[in-house]
Order: structure tokens, then C-alpha cells, then sequence
């Protein structure tokens, strides 16, 4: 009953998303199309604010059908289906670093056989591609990808999987996954003649209102 309450109230709200929502720059297959996902954003931003407060204690009474632990962002999920809930296994890509491990009988080169084979490969190509897709600056794709790996470094002690080997860091990620999707995706912009953004700072503005409306837009 709790699932499609929460169905039937997401789905209220989104088609009200999708009637009274501003018109957006986006209007192809129809603007109702992307007030729709501009809905689903919000939808999505109201259940990470209400997770966010979830905690030890505090659960309310609208969650004593399901824990009353620690976990309980994650067990909130089962409210909208049974099978979510579970912790899924995290893994160390940095816990063996050798590209050549002579005791493995089976693959000498398994470290590496495993990180190619990953979900995570498919993930950056895909991802990158994407973002070169709403981008559309070569410059600024290979910052935020530089930088995105400095992230993982930083909070590396956070998450186990973003605990990475050098090699994996620098070679896979950067040079061959980021590179091949940024470059897939701004591929697909210049052969459907889209435009591509430059993205200059405050101080590149060369009038007084550049630099306020550049301001405004911010």
C-alpha cells in the first residue's frame, strides 16, 4: 500500500510538472517531454533532501514498517520496490596495483583483464559522452575530467571503489575512457551541425554588460 502511495503521488506530481512547468530551450519530440523531466529533477532533489535527514532514531513513524537503524536511507528504499534495500558489495581497485602478477594461474595480467572488463568503462565512455553532448567545449570536458579524478582521490577514503590504482587513474580513465567519450560526443555534435559553447569567465567579458548579464545568468 506505502509503494503505490508513493507512486500515485509522484505520478500527480509529475504530470502537474508536465502541465504547468515554464517552456525550456528544448521543444523537440514536444516541450511537455522536458517539463516532464524537469519534474523527475525535482521529484528526485525532494527524496534526497527527506533521505538526507534520515538517522539513527529520528525515523518517525513512517518508517517503523521498515528499520530503525542507521541504514534507514537505504532501507527507505524498499518503498518503492521490494528487491532494493541491499547493500551492494563494494570493491578496492587499488588494492593490488600490479599490471603483471606471476602466482595468478589462470591470467597473468588479471588486474588488468578485470579493470577493462569493469561496468565502470562503460560508465565513463557512456558518461562522457554525454556531457561532451551537453558541453560542447573540449576545454572545459577535459578540466571537469581531470578534476572528477582528483575528486576520487580525495574521497578515496570514503568509497572503497574510488580507491584506483595510478594506472587505472591516468591511463584508462583519462587517456582512453574520458578521451574516447569526449571525443565520441563532440564527434556527434559537429556531424549534426550543433553549436559549440564557449565558456569564458567574468573577467574575459569585454563590456560592463557582459559582465552583468553574465552575472544575471549565474
Amino acid at each position: 500500500m506505502i509503494h503505490s502511495h508513493f507512486s500515485s503521488h509522484n505520478s500527480a506530481v509529475l504530470i502537474q510538472c508536465s502541465w504547468q512547468f515554464c517552456h525550456r530551450i528544448l521543444i523537440r519530440p514536444h516541450p511537455a517531454v522536458w517539463r516532464l523531466v524537469h519534474g523527475l529533477a525535482v521529484v528526485y532533489l525532494i527524496a534526497l533532501t527527506f533521505l538526507l535527514f534520515q538517522s539513527e532514531g529520528h525515523t518517525g513513524s513512517y518508517l517503523f514498517l521498515i528499520s530503525q537503524n542507521r541504514d534507514d536511507a537505504r532501507q527507505f528504499m524498499k518503498l518503492l520496490h521490494p528487491d532494493l534495500g541491499v547493500e551492494l558489495p563494494e570493491r578496492s581497485y587499488g588494492a593490488d596495483c600490479r599490471l603483471y602478477v606471476p602466482e595468478n594461474p589462470k591470467n597473468k595480467f588479471i588486474n588488468i583483464y578485470e579493470t577493462l572488463f569493469d561496468e565502470f568503462v562503460v560508465a565513463h565512455i557512456l558518461g562522457w559522452f554525454g556531457k561532451a553532448v551537453m558541453i560542447r567545449n573540449q576545454l572545459l570536458l577535459w578540466v571537469l575530467s581531470i578534476g572528477f579524478e582528483l575528486m576520487e582521490l580525495t574521497f578515496r577514503h570514503m568509497l572503497p571503489n574510488f580507491n584506483e590504482c595510478w594506472w587505472d587513474i591516468i591511463i584508462l580513465d583519462i587517456l582512453i575512457c574520458n578521451w574516447f567519450g569526449i571525443w565520441a560526443g563532440m564527434h556527434t555534435v559537429r556531424y549534426f551541425d550543433g553549436k559549440t559553447y564557449e565558456w569564458v569567465g567574468l573577467s574575459r567579458q569585454r563590456s560592463i554588460m557582459g559582465k552583468v548579464c553574465l552575472l544575471t545568468i549565474h
